[in-house]
């Protein structure tokens, strides 16, 4: 059972900080999307973050699923009041070389949840939602284990993140483990 918070949004809205944070990932996820459909990007942002070396259309066709992941980002972009820069050359990404090995992606959401103290066995997190996926990280007990991205991957795969209880980023990950919160110290959310 999963619990949600919405705090993330009133965060995100009284934090300029981290609703930066937040806006470059979302936006870098949702280009990281067109950039693998092959995407000719016309701004310098575009063309600094994914190059176009490799482009072939300004009208890429998305799979179902990275459709859905850029729906849900450009919803949560336009609720949050997202306004990124595209004139630059330079962005921040919180993650980015995690996410560019990412073969499945995920949409960065206006809500989390976490598991504070996992007691349970420890459990791979992957790059995709796929068995024998390579592995990207390990949930390991004492960990916080942290639900915070919207997915539309097969019944049974989430994508979660990992954290020291100091919430320092450990690592992020699809998981087709079953988490059972009774092995957390305490749920938030």
């Amino acid at each position: 059972m999963r619990f949600f918070l919405s705090l993330t949004f009133g965060l995100l809205t009284s934090s300029p900080s981290v609703a930066d944070a937040f806006c470059a990932e979302a936006w870098f996820v949702r280009n990281l999307a067109f950039d693998r459909a092959g995407y000719c990007f016309g701004s310098p942002l575009g063309q600094a973050l994914f190059d176009n070396d490799d482009c072939s259309t300004k009208s890429p066709k998305l799979s179902a699923e990275d459709q859905r992941i850029v729906t849900a980002i450009r919803e949560t972009e336009d609720m949050v009041g997202c306004n990124i820069d595209t004139t630059s050359r330079f962005m921040a990404v919180p993650h980015e070389t995690l996410w560019r090995g990412m073969v499945d992606l995920a949409a960065p959401a206006d809500w989390a949840s976490g598991c504070l103290g996992w007691q349970g066995a420890d459990f791979p997190l992957y790059a995709a939602h796929a068995p024998g996926a390579r592995v990207t990280a390990v949930a390991r007990a004492g960990m916080v284990i942290e639900w915070e991205y919207d997915t539309f991957a097969p019944t049974g795969w989430e994508f979660i993140t990992l954290y020291t209880r100091d919430f320092e980023f450990l690592g992020m990950g699809w998981s087709n483990t079953q988490i059972d919160t009774a092995l957390c110290e305490q749920m938030a959310g």
